[in-house]
Formats: structure tokens, sequence, C-alpha cells
């Protein structure tokens, strides 16, 4: 394998020139922080740092404390296509990200006009009614249907709080009245969740359930009779299969559509929860979901020049509703160690089109918004991410949407998963990945976060005109760094719900090596780290936790067992060989960042004692999720963290916070 070749970024982060230990005993950190460019955007609190590390060592970066010179990219006014990363200077922490400046236009989802389109009317709620009653055998008793003013609340509520998580209904154009049954129960299950009404959300989602379990038994049946019914003359067959291309808003389909898109709620609902619904629900209806889409989804979605908006539209939805399914599928292998279900290469479609052609109101506004290059297939975009590009080359494609760099972020986690899981040897002590193989990872990580600064639509902010997506790919981003060194995910026993337990067997199960990589996914999560620390974690974990997606709790979880491990390792007496400046500095800055949520403590108290560090780190995490969140998982999360922290102290001999 060929050495790796540096590729410029505007996303490094210098370790070489962070304070000497003397500059931070002397208190100078204060300046330090006053360096981290914090949005002044008061909906954008939640910012973190995305360092991108590039596989050269961290000595021949840039330094982070230089003033901030770069442009802001989310108001130059110009085609970003000739704009390389070498043009951006680098600023604070990394990378520089687009401004959050307000936005004149107002959230879809908070439109008055959006509004009106989520209102269950009388006729919808009566017909559901009689859908219900229908089929009263399978729909489990007792149940009373809300009534329709609580049911569009509920809808509401699905569109503030998921929708955009996983934008794959097309909004602007849905028509609540004539959705199925069963994706109208799914979507108001998933708004009762997010409106605090979990035992009204219990009920939807069996009921929902069941309602699509018998729709799906009644299509295949209907498949069946008509394939008994069939003349068997090829080419009335053949004739009959045209007729059916080329109609592609037929009624059948898209009824079948729904009904993935129904199982794909129910999906995201049970997923996060141990019982009533129970994650083994989601696990069973992962198999319905891969068999509906192997089933019938044929279409060519690739297609990009379309006749006209509405079949886009169809043609898009598709397309996002194969892509969430992956995504939804990968986080299974993320949380629960499980093989992959579904690969890129099984998803036959282009890579999704901008948010702002997703979210296009009209004919007119979607036609102002349209794309002039085709996206290239998915397989493509994940391919082009692990080739090589000489003199800070990009990838083609040179950028994704927001949508497409979170499918490709998951892909990346995906392979990794894979590379672990499908060695006959390990490489090295401790069966990690062979430094080799991290490299190549790296470069693709690389790739991605170059494609990503280039995001038109990019944003930290997960209640940003463009949603949260752009958002929680750096999360993701930060777990693939995580995974390269860590193979978290068979230690971390969340399958038994059981904070002691887990912690235990985090604390347990888990051992690092050290080397210069590790150290850079070390940095990675620090920074992940510091700015929540600045903003004040607990305002932070109760005021902006409920924004974020759940895959942001499993890479704090990843992030905070790297760094109690990374600091083990690091802080034992007399260690061998002795730490490299970037090790040092590294831990100085977590120091430091204790002391400044800790004013019990100095930082010369804890220079002496560096193995308070672990548990002090991991406490700081625990306090970012001690907070209230609608799923059971995240709050586990949170729990761990806290029996994590509390077992390091009781080692260490510290007081409890």
């Amino acid at each position: 394998m060929s050495e790796l070749t540096p590729i410029q970024s505007t996303a490094e982060v210098d370790v070489e020139n962070l304070q000497t230990s003397t500059d931070l005993l002397n208190g100078d950190f204060t300046s330090f922080m006053d360096s981290v460019v914090i949005p002044s955007n008061t909906f954008s609190p939640s910012y973190q740092p995305i360092p991108a590390f590039s596989p050269e060592d961290l000595v021949h970066q840039s330094s982070p404390l230089q003033p901030h010179t770069s442009r802001d990219l989310a108001t130059e006014n110009h085609d970003f296509s000739d704009l390389i990363p070498g043009d951006i200077s680098p600023s604070p922490f990394g990378s520089r990200l687009p401004s959050l400046q307000p936005e004149d236009a107002p959230h879809p989802a908070h439109s008055d006009r959006s509004r009106s389109r989520f209102v269950v009317s009388a006729p919808c709620r009566a017909r559901l009614e009689r859908e219900l009653n229908r089929l009263a055998d399978v729909v489990p008793k007792p149940f009373d249907l809300p009534s329709r003013h609580t049911l569009s609340r509920l809808v509401v509520s699905h569109f503030r709080g998921f929708h955009e998580h996983y934008p794959f209904l097309h909004a602007p154009t849905i028509c609540i009245d004539k959705l199925s049954p069963s994706l109208l129960l799914a979507i108001v299950a998933l708004g009762a969740r997010y409106s605090r009404e979990p035992e009204m959300s219990k009920e939807l989602f069996s009921v929902a359930k069941a309602v699509a379990m018998e729709q799906m038994r009644q299509e295949r049946l209907a498949g069946l009779d008509d394939s008994l019914s069939s003349p068997r003359n090829p080419q009335f067959c053949e004739s009959q299969a045209n007729r059916a291309r080329q109609a592609p808003e037929n009624k059948s389909l898209t009824k079948h559509l729904e009904l993935v898109q129904t199982f794909l709620l129910l999906i995201a609902i049970a997923t996060w929860f141990n019982r009533e619904p129970d994650v083994y629900e989601a696990l069973s209806m992962r198999s319905i979901v891969d068999s509906l889409l192997r089933e019938s989804m044929t279409r060519d979605t690739k297609t990009w020049q379309t006749p006209g908006w509405q079949t886009w539209i169809r043609l898009e939805t598709v397309k996002r509703t194969r892509l969430v399914a992956f995504c939804l599928f990968n986080i299974h292998t993320i949380v629960f160690d499980l093989p992959p279900m579904m690969f890129p290469g099984d998803i036959d479609t282009g890579l999704p089109f901008s948010e702002r052609e997703w979210k296009a109101d009209s004919d007119q506004a979607w036609a102002r918004t349209r794309t002039s290059q085709a996206p290239a297939t998915f397989q493509q975009g994940l391919e082009a991410l692990f080739t090589y590009y000489p003199e800070g080359g990009l990838p083609k494609p040179r950028r994704f949407s927001s949508l497409g760099g979170f499918a490709l972020i998951h892909a990346i986690i995906q392979r990794i998963w894979l590379l672990r899981h499908t060695q006959f040897l390990r490489h090295e002590e401790g069966g990690g990945l062979a430094l080799s193989d991290i490299g190549v990872f790296e470069r693709a990580l690389k790739n991605w976060s170059n494609c990503w600064e280039r995001n038109l639509e990019r944003s930290i902010d997960p209640l940003g005109p463009h949603g949260p997506l752009s958002f929680t790919s750096t999360a993701l981003l930060r777990l693939a760094y995580i995974r390269l060194h860590l193979d978290i995910g068979p230690a971390r026993s969340l399958s038994t719900w059981n904070p002691d337990v887990i912690a235990k067997s985090l604390d347990q199960q888990l051992s690092v090596q050290r080397n210069d990589k590790l150290t850079r996914a070390a940095l990675h999560c620090a920074h992940a780290l510091s700015i929540p620390v600045q903003l004040g974690l607990r305002f932070v974990a109760k005021t902006q936790v409920v924004y974020w997606s759940n895959q942001h709790a499993l890479c704090s979880l990843e992030c905070a067992v790297l760094l109690a491990k990374w600091l083990e390792v690091v802080t034992r007496p007399h260690v061998s060989p002795s730490l490299t400046p970037a090790e040092e500095k590294v831990l100085l800055f977590l120091a430091q960042l204790i002391v400044e949520t800790d004013c019990k403590r100095s930082l010369h108290e804890i220079s002496q004692k560096k193995a308070m560090l672990s548990a002090a780190t991991v406490r700081l995490w625990a306090t970012l999720y001690d907070c209230d969140s609608v799923w059971e998982m995240v709050n586990l999360i949170g729990q761990s963290l806290k029996a994590y922290a509390e077992l390091l102290e009781d080692r260490y001999g510290l007081e409890r916070n």
C-alpha cells in the first residue's frame, strides 16, 4: 500500500501550538478559550468544532491561535465549484464552520402554512376510524382513536421533532387526508413521543404496527391472486410490466412505499426503548423492511432529468426512503454490534439532492433551485471518498447534500465495522486495526470532511434552516475516528439496559495502545467537549441536547470512553516511553477543561494527581447528558456515564460530585 500523502484541509487542528504547562499555570487559559470561535446566534449554543485530522503528524499543523481571517462562506454570493480548501485559513479548533446568522425565512415546520398542511380534517379522522373498525379483529383492544385536534397536534409534533432528522416524507406536498392509515398512525405515534405523551404513543405504536402487518398481508395476497389469474403469456406480462413502469403515481406503488415508511417510523421508535415497545420489535421489523425494499422498489431512481416536479418528488422520496433505511439499520450495527442488514451496493440509487430542492414548495420554486449536475450514485460517492487525490484534490463529486453526507459517513462506519469483524489475522496487539488500514480510513474521513466543507447547506446548528443532518454527521465523524482505534461496540452491553453493568463492562473490557493516531482521536473527542464546557454543561444539557439526534448520545458515550482509556495509559506512573509533546498538550488541555468546570480544583492539584483526569472527564460527559430525554436509550447513556464516573472516582479515592 502506498504511503498516504497529506491533503490540505480547512479543518486542521494544532496540538503543537497549544499553551505549555507554564502558560496554563499562569492563567492564560482564559485568553485561550476566548480565541475559540462561538457563534453569536442565540439559536446555536450547541456549536461543536469539527477538527478533521490529517494523516500527517500534528506537529506540522498550523496554529489554532492565529486570529480568525476566514471568509464567511455562508454569506459569499458565488459558485463554490472553484473554491479549494486551501483558500480558507484555519480557525481555532479546526474548521471554519459556516456563519449561523438567523435566516429571514422561517423554518418550514414552524410556519402557519405548514401547520395547515398538517391538520387532520374531520373526514380524514372518520376515514381512519372506519378503517380501524374494518380491521377490528387485528387492532389491539381497548383503543379509542384520539380526537382530530389531538391527531393534528401530534402530526405537527412529529414534523417539528422527528422529521428533519430523517427527511424522507415530502412535507411541502404531503396530504394528511390521503395517507394510508398505518403511516398516519405511525406519524402520530412518533409525535406523541415528542409531545411527551408516552402512554398514548405506546397505544398508537401497537395499532400502527397491527394495521401495517395486516396491510402487508393483504398486499401480498393480492399479488398472489394477480399472479395466479394472469395469463401465462410472456408478451402480455411484459406489456403489463411496461405499463406499471410508465405509471409512477400508481396507487399500489404509493401504498407499498407508504408501508415501507410506516415500518421505518416504527423502527425509529422501538430502537430506543427497553419495553413497550422494545428494541427487539425494531430488530424484527428490519427484515420486513429489507424484504419490502428488495421486493418491489426496482424502479430506476438514478434518473435525475425528470419531466416534472411531481415525478421528481416521487423518485427522490423513494431514494431517500432507501437511504434512511440504510442509516437506521446501521444505527443497529453501531448500538447493538449487529451485522449489517443492508450494504451500499444494495442501494441502487443516486445520492439525494439538496435540502433546498427537497423543501421547495412549488413547481416554480423547485425550478429555481434545480441542480445543474446529476448526483453520483451512492456507491460511486462512497468509493470516491476512499480514492487518493494528490495535491489537495477533492473527490468527485466534490460536495454532497446533507442527507447524502449523513448516509456516506454511516457507510464509512459500516466499513470500519466490517473490517474489524472480517479480519482473519489481527495485525496489531490487542486486536486493533493495522496502521495501514487506519490510514486508508483516515483518508476517506478527510475526503468526507472536505466535501462537508463544500456543502452550501452545512451547519452545526440543529435548528438551522436546512435541518440537523449536517450537525449530526459531525458527531458520526467523531465516532468514525473513535472506531478506528477502539472497538467499543461489543463492550458497551447496552442491550442489558443496566447502567451499572454497562459501566463495569466499559471499565473492564477495553484497552488502547498509544500512538500518534490515537492522540489525534483523543484530541478530536476533547474538542467535542470544549465548547459545551465553555457555554456551560448544565445549560447545554437542559436547553440544547433535546434538539440533538440520539446519535449524538452514542458518539458522546464513545468519546468519553476513549478519553478515559487514553488518559489511563498516559497518566500511569513512570509511563514508558515518555509522553510525546502532542500527548502532553492534549493532557494539559483536558486538565484545564476540568478546572473550568470545577472551582474546587486547581490546575496545580490536577497536575499533581493526573490519575483523577479520567474520572473527571467522564463526569463532564455525564453532566452533559443529565437530561430528561424522551428516548430511554439517551437517558440510559447518561446514567451509564454517571455510573462509569462513580466507578472511576471510587477507584482513585475522589469525592463524588
